[in-house]
């Protein structure tokens, strides 16, 4: 192998150009690089010492791999990790099930490539629901410089408490680098929180999973980890009491808690009102009255919210009053009195919006808008409204005496999860709504059918409809200007349904295109439609679409980025030669391929505040 890679190099030194000496690897063409490290034989156990050395000089020479994911049964040593190992930051391992000799595997090569791992930054087994003792103890003891890690399990045959569990936590412990550290599932208890606490001075994001076997003592020892900003965890029993010893961390800008049934407090207690707290998740096993919900009883400094809670006018009141900053809430729905139900406050309600719409100024500040704002609880400063049921009664009933646009007046973003009778009508007036996600799986036609017309919407999704008929595709009529439309896990999406679409919504710019068994490669034919306005085209677990079906691109001027994912019909080699063949029609187009995809950890990141974002961006 050795003497036939030198053969190799020593034509294409004469090959090269008589300006161009080729000395060495560094000036080998990538391509030609790129072919030998594919034919090195990895896969030969007796070849692999020999020729990791070569891979090294190849890769120090061509590549500039920083990321690498293992996907399921992928053998570590034929995975093509050493063509990335100069420069390689980041690993994912995908769904491992450890089967066969991929334990074996796995510890073998963390052996032979400590050097590459310890300067590994980032470490995640996303889909991997456990990880076995040895191969999780070896990995630990190869990154000592690791900065953000997310572990599986130890396997369920190994109890809680057990001392290979406490010796992996020592080990997690001992990581003196770690950043970001997520334990999803692993179900600590006050022995092990006390043992993991004891070290991972860093540690400024922690994610646990379900913590209902910690006590008071558990947090205590949780409260040690002063540095912590951002803290998530499910599963949570006990009181406010319980957790009261996590009030020490004065530093916590973002809490996320999923209260488990047996939790009693309904109000959010004193964690929601330390100083620095900027995200507030506080979310019950199920929707309650917000009867511990008052002025006061949550930080002022605020910016996103997550309660399960039907808000009514006073605990909206409320957070009007104290979060004058909120940019984000998510709530199981909000009550809008009628007449009938508070005839006080519709009388005066009624009378300041119509004096407000009459008398003030554009910007709202006029003297008319300050009364409207007495009577209701205006916020202001809200963006993003995610709701887990938008209700409207029918018109023989009682109907709310103002809509979601005299509440939350700059609402730019709504999700909705659920809409009863004639809810969507809540959203007429939101002149300002710039994108609509509806995750509802009962939405039906009709009520679809009832979208106001909404000017300003950019963006729409429709995931999870699972009701939804070809017939609502005329519901897009209301929606003209949108420019990106995603359409997820939708089965009414079909080829008929796409072709009158694009009639509908011609100024698309990106269209994202996700689990959707009846659309093939006719359906992606009719984008040629778009030809004047789409951008990006991106498609996500397609098993119906082939190589067929992306050649459409060729006919889109304007798209800069096709992104395919999970297509079981489309290949690496596909996506290469329709770059290929962009390339050689003058086009500068990214196609990507990419076998495996990191969805968002939570709805508030999904939809969070442009601050949120730019912090996680300089994190990563």
């Amino acid at each position: 192998m050795v003497s036939a890679l030198s053969f190799a190099l020593g034509e294409c030194r004469q090959a090269k150009h008589a300006t161009t000496r080729v000395t060495g690897f560094p000036d080998l063409p990538r391509e030609l690089v790129a072919n030998i490290v594919n034919l090195l034989p990895y896969a030969d156990r007796p070849a692999f010492r020999t020729t990791c050395k070569l891979a090294r000089e190849l890769v120090d020479a061509a590549s500039n791999g920083w990321v690498m994911k293992v996907e399921e049964g992928e053998a570590l040593l034929t995975s093509g990790l050493l063509q990335r190992l100069t420069s390689l930051a980041y690993v994912w391992f995908e769904r491992w099930t450890w089967e066969g000799e991929q334990e074996t595997n796995f510890l073998a090569v963390i052996l032979m490539n400590r050097d590459v791992f310890a300067k590994l930054q980032e470490v995640r087994f996303p889909g991997t629901t456990h990880i076995p003792f040895r191969c999780l103890r070896g990995l630990l003891s190869a990154l000592p410089c690791v900065a953000c890690l997310s572990l599986p399990p130890l396997p369920p045959a190994l109890p809680r408490d057990s001392p290979q569990q406490h010796a992996v936590l020592r080990a997690v412990a001992a990581l003196t680098a770690v950043v970001e550290l997520n334990l999803e599932g692993w179900a600590l208890t006050d022995s092990g929180a006390r043992i993991l606490c004891q070290g991972l001075p860093k540690v400024q994001r922690l994610i646990l999973g379900d913590l209902g076997e910690l006590s008071r003592a558990g947090y205590s020892s949780l409260a040690q980890l002063r540095g912590l900003q951002c803290f998530t965890a499910t599963g949570v029993r006990g009181n406010n009491l319980t957790l009261e010893p996590l009030t020490a961390l004065i530093g916590l800008t973002g809490l996320r808690m999923e209260l488990a049934p047996g939790f009693r407090d309904e109000g959010v207690g004193p964690l929601a009102c330390l100083p620095a707290l900027r995200t507030l998740g506080w979310w019950h096993a199920e929707a309650h009255l917000p009867t511990g919900l008052r002025q006061g009883s949550v930080s002022p400094w605020l910016r996103e919210l997550s309660l399960c809670v039907e808000l009514d006018m006073r605990a909206l009141s409320a957070l009007a009053a104290t979060c004058t900053g909120l940019c984000m809430m998510q709530v199981q729905g909000i009550s809008i009195p009628s007449p009938e139900e508070d005839p006080a406050f519709a009388a005066a309600a009624v009378a300041a919006t119509t004096q407000a719409n009459a008398l003030a100024d554009a910007s709202g500040s006029g003297p008319a808008a300050a009364r409207a704002r007495m009577v209701l609880p205006i916020m202001q400063s809200l963006r993003t409204l995610i709701i887990g049921e938008l209700h409207m009664p029918p018109l023989d009933e009682p109907q709310p005496v103002v809509r979601l646009g005299a509440l939350f007046p700059a609402l730019e973003n709504v999700l909705l999860f659920h809409v009863v009778h004639r809810g969507l009508l809540l959203l007429e007036g939101l002149n300002r709504l710039r994108r609509l996600v509806f995750n509802c799986t009962v939405l039906r036609d009709e009520l679809l059918g009832l979208l106001p017309t909404l000017p300003s919407l950019k963006g729409l999704q429709l995931e999870g409809c699972n009701h939804l008929t070809g017939a609502a595709v005329g519901t897009l009529r209301a929606v003209p200007g949108v420019e990106q439309l995603l359409l997820i896990d939708t089965p009414a999406v079909t080829d008929a349904f796409l072709t009158e679409a694009v009639v509908h919504l011609r100024a698309i710019r990106t269209l994202i295109l996700s689990r959707l068994l009846n659309v093939r490669d006719e359906g992606l034919q009719v984008l040629v439609a778009l030809a004047g306005s789409l951008e990006q085209l991106e498609l996500r677990f397609m098993p119906e679409v082939t190589p067929a079906g992306l050649q459409v691109v060729l006919q889109l001027p304007k798209v800069t980025l096709v992104a395919v994912s999970e297509c079981v019909g489309i290949g690496k080699a596909a996506c290469r030669e329709l770059g290929a063949a962009l390339m050689a029609a003058g086009r500068d187009v990214n196609v990507e391929h990419e076998t495996t995809v990191l969805v968002s950890v939570s709805l508030a990141d999904e939809f969070g505040t442009a601050e949120e974002a730019e912090g996680l961006g300089q994190r990563r």
